[in-house]
């Protein structure tokens, strides 16, 4: 389930749009989006990722552009 952190160190966080029922193991991309809004985070380590409940390393496991999360499926 992916966050966006507003302020990670104090734990201040927001739920962002859930799309693991749309995460077949292969697609790649997908919408960075909170209560169906699109965000844009300003860097990679403002998102936390967790796939399978393993947190994914940021500009390793994933990256984004333009609102679009890219995960790294070697990683995964």
């Amino acid at each position: 389930m992916p966050y966006l952190g507003k302020s990670p160190q104090h734990g201040n966080y927001s739920k962002l749009d859930d799309f693991s029922g749309d995460f077949d193991g292969s697609d790649a991309t997908h919408a960075i989006a909170s209560n169906s809004i699109a965000i844009t985070p300003v860097r990679p380590e403002a998102l936390i990722i967790s796939i399978n409940g393993v947190i994914q390393e940021p500009t390793t496991d994933y990256n984004f552009r333009a609102g679009v999360i890219y995960l790294n499926m070697a990683c995964i």
